[in-house]
């Protein structure tokens, strides 16, 4: 069920969509593109600089110097003034002509619609979504779902005793090919945008896209029937990630239609503007001693849809399990298990954006982290919406100093810009202090549950040596914040009076260095940055579950959110986690919408 056009409507790049078939799309393939002058920084490893730190190869920025919450503050640059006054909104969209459109994605029917849609219920169906496999969905209206047993398309069996590797031209279910990387290999010859399906297994060497292509993994060949839960299709699995792949040439010089093109710092990379899908693997494992390692790094210019993945980043100086540069303009993350990994030193990253990036019911760690540094889950440099995430959901941040759900950050004074909307997001289990959400960007923030904490709260030994936030504010952060549950619950064993020592806070303006605990203070939107602020609450959400994130039927937030879809008029606003249009009845606060 998969994306796109509210990129477009918002003046971000997007491609023509196009239908699911094995020929006649163009493809560029070669090295990839450079990083922008936004992108150059200095080495990741040296963090006394204010601009954010680069990967090794000197590529996208990865992380801001923080340690502690002291150290975000400081972080942060000076107060920023927005260009077209404090009274402008946040992020809009054109005005459109009568179309009606059910589902919010653009599509419908009426003179001012994008076009026609074949599934009016579901903002991730539309002729502009990339098409998944197997899903029972004809996601991109092209005129059918795509079936792996039916094909076309190229199969990858490494546990096949007839799989070949020899040369091109094999494939086939019959004589699968051994390895992913002779599959894309043919499909760069092929210069077509191919489907390859991926048999169960453990494939160990790097993967790396060069032109159009999209890979399926999550399959049994017995009768290429899919589950990836059932089907682990792995990338990686090893003790070192590879770098002596034989098949493989360095991105960059070299790199061509007769070899896999790959970053040697991560398991996975989609390059230069290849138009990709990703869905159904595991990537997980490697180790790289005194250098950064990456699970998925998307460079590509194009559209690129990363569905039903499990990518965890490995073991190296600093983690990063997705890396976003400045190059990706058109980017969904749909529905992944998603984990920082474990630095030895540095810090840990579950989703790094410099470019433009949709993140929708995703489940996002930001990892153990290391006891020198920081980890946090999602950290945002340029263009992100989030939508019904869940984000730090378990122990996350237990073994680092200071922990984050998500950060809207700060590049070379230029602040970011999030739209945050309906996602439960929670700080982790730092040692010294953990924030749920840390905006020294421009956000407009809306219906989220948000934590500082982790979402029980945890054992009174287990608290923060210093403080935890729900919502921190920077000194430069812009904020609109409407219909939000601030969540501060108390730990097991806390002693009387709450809080007494607990330093469990609501929000945190830096630039005042003041604590807000109670609702109508933060209504009120006399904190630093605040553009409007109303219908906030400070509650426990009630959820279903210590790992069921839905709430229930007797939450306190039923109904008492707000229509979210002026802040997101074209995109995934109109439906909840488990594609239930919004509203039923009133706005519910979190990430579904109970009848």
């Amino acid at each position: 069920m998969i994306f796109a056009p509210w990129l477009a409507a918002l003046g971000c790049g997007s491609d023509a969509p196009g239908g699911d078939v094995d020929a006649g799309r163009d493809a560029s393939g070669g090295d990839r593109a450079a990083p922008d002058a936004s992108d150059a920084s200095s080495d990741a490893t040296a963090p006394s600089d204010t601009s954010p730190p680069s990967d090794a190869s000197g590529d996208a920025p990865i992380d801001a110097p923080i340690d502690t919450v002291a150290d975000v503050i400081d972080a942060a640059d000076a107060p920023l003034t927005d260009a077209a006054g404090p009274d402008a909104p946040i992020d809009s969209a054109p005005d459109a002509a009568p179309c009606l459109d059910l589902d919010g994605d653009g599509y419908g029917t009426g003179a001012g619609c994008l076009g026609l849609d074949c599934d009016d219920t579901n903002p991730f169906v539309s002729p502009a979504m990339q098409e998944l496999a197997d899903d029972g969905v004809d996601n991109d209206c092209a005129g059918g779902a795509l079936v792996a047993s039916v094909g076309p398309g190229v199969y990858v069996d490494v546990q096949s005793a007839s799989c070949s590797d020899a040369a091109l031209g094999h494939g086939s279910k019959a004589v699968p090919y051994c390895s992913i990387e002779m599959a894309v290999i043919e499909a760069q010859s092929a210069n077509v945008d191919r489907a390859i399906f991926v048999a169960k297994g453990t494939y160990p060497n790097t993967v790396g896209f060069a032109t159009n292509m999209r890979l399926y993994g999550g399959y049994d060949p017995a009768a290429w029937t899919y589950d990836p839960a059932l089907n682990e299709t792995v990338i990686g699995g090893g003790d070192h990630l590879d770098s002596l792949d034989g098949t493989a040439c360095r991105n960059g010089a070299g790199c061509s239609a007769s070899c896999v093109c790959v970053d040697y710092d991560g398991w996975v990379s989609i390059n230069a503007a290849a138009r990709a899908v990703f869905q159904g693997f595991t990537i997980r494992g490697g180790k790289r001693p005194g250098a950064p390692i990456f699970g998925l790094t998307i460079n590509s210019s194009a559209q690129v849809t990363v569905a039903y993945s499990n990518i965890t980043a490995g073991q190296g100086i600093q983690t990063v399990a997705v890396q976003i540069p400045g190059t990706a303009t058109n980017v969904l993350l749909y529905e992944n298990v998603i984990d920082a990994g474990t630095p030895t030193s540095s810090s840990a990253f579950g989703v790094n954006n410099l470019g433009v990036a949709t993140l929708f019911g995703n489940r996002i760690g930001c990892g153990p982290g290391s006891s020198t540094s920081f980890a946090t889950a999602v950290q945002n440099y340029k263009t992100m919406r989030l939508v019904a995430n869940v984000i730090n959901p378990g122990d996350d941040g237990s073994g680092t100093a200071t922990s984050a759900g998500f950060h809207n950050n700060v590049l070379q004074s230029t602040p970011a810009t999030a739209i945050v909307l309906n996602n439960a997001i929670f700080g982790g289990r730092g040692t010294e202090s953990s924030i749920g959400l840390l905006n020294a960007g421009i956000a407009t923030i809306a219906n989220n549950v948000l934590g500082g904490r982790t979402p029980t709260g945890g054992a009174w030994a287990n608290r923060a040596t210093g403080e935890s936030d729900a919502l921190l504010i920077a000194f430069s952060g812009t904020t609109k914040l409407h219909a939000n549950s601030l969540f501060t619950p108390t730990y097991a064993g806390e002693p009387s009076p709450p809080n007494a020592g607990a330093n469990r806070h609501a929000m945190h303006d830096a630039q005042l260095a003041a604590f807000r605990d109670d609702a109508s203070s933060i209504n009120t939107c006399t904190w630093t940055g605040c553009q409007s602020s109303a219908g906030n609450v400070i509650a426990d959400p009630t959820f279903l579950g210590s790992t069921d994130f839905h709430i229930a039927p007797g939450s306190p937030l039923r109904g008492i959110g707000i229509d979210v879809t002026p802040f997101l008029p074209i995109g995934p606003a109109r439906v909840d986690i488990d594609g239930t249009i919004r509203p039923v009845g009133g706005w519910d606060i979190g990430i579904d919408e109970i009848p």
